[in-house]
């Protein structure tokens, strides 16, 4: 209340939130994954986050960090976005994510007394790598670094070796391709099975004499693919037949 020389006065009020707890709940979900724990190799990765709750006015202001840790900050300290729900990472903010790693984004809610509360996604790897090292072999065809074969019906191509450590072989996708690149025939199987049998289809697709490659290709679950390949050349021409002779002359 204020009053002046003749006594004329006014009167004004405040309210006054008494905010004795922490801000509660809260759920932290990266959108960007590719699989379960698997982000995206994009230039981009993004979070949003929801249920956070506060037992005073209800408006809240957030920061985010990013840590290899679920309430570490070791990539990026505590950064204010505002009021905002959602927030995205780039690479050309100067942000250097590390292949194998894993990392968490932490949401921290801070209400209008300045008490807060944090909470962390769940993990998710950051993967470079394709897989590598595979092997392929065509059960039965007779060579070595380069296999021969009058026909291809009924065999099995089969493959090992193939490694990729960060995100696992998600699948296989099994090629005959012509000597010039040109795909004659392709399948994809499973992450975890080693072997193929060849369609009887595939006779059609080749012919005697040419050159083929046997390819294929393992993909993570990241997405990235490394593969194996096989030179095949078709022999359907039969033994010449020849003379003996006795040694007499």
């Amino acid at each position: 209340r204020g009053c002046n020389a003749v006594e004329l006065c006014t009167e004004t009020s405040t309210r006054l939130i008494l905010v004795a707890a922490t801000p509660s709940g809260g759920e932290v979900q990266q959108r960007d994954l590719l699989a379960p724990g698997i982000m995206a190799l994009e230039p981009a990765h993004s979070w949003d986050w929801s249920g956070f709750a506060d037992r005073g006015d209800g408006l809240l202001s957030y920061e985010v960090c990013i840590g290899t840790s679920p309430y570490g900050c070791q990539l990026l300290d505590f950064l204010p976005v505002g009021e905002q729900t959602a927030w995205a990472a780039s690479a050309t903010g100067g942000l250097t994510f590390q292949c194998g790693a894993t990392y968490h984004l932490a949401v921290r809610a801070t209400n209008c007394a300045g008490l807060q509360h944090v909470v962390a996604s769940a993990g998710a790897k950051y993967c470079c790598e394709a897989p590598s090292g595979g092997r392929v072999e065509l059960i039965g065809a007779a060579g070595g670094g380069r296999v021969f074969a009058s026909r291809l019906e009924g065999r099995t191509l089969a493959w090992s070796g193939f490694r990729e450590a960060c995100s696992g072989v998600n699948e296989y996708e099994v090629s005959l391709l012509a000597s010039t690149g040109e795909a004659l025939w392709s399948a994809v199987v499973g992450g975890g099975n080693t072997s193929h049998a060849l369609p009887q289809s595939v006779d059609a697709l080749v012919a005697h004499g040419r050159e083929y490659w046997l390819v294929v290709a393992a993909t993570s679950g990241a997405g990235l693919s490394g593969n194996a390949s096989l030179a095949l050349t078709i022999d359907q021409s039969a033994p010449v037949v020849g003379s003996v002779l006795d040694g007499a002359r």
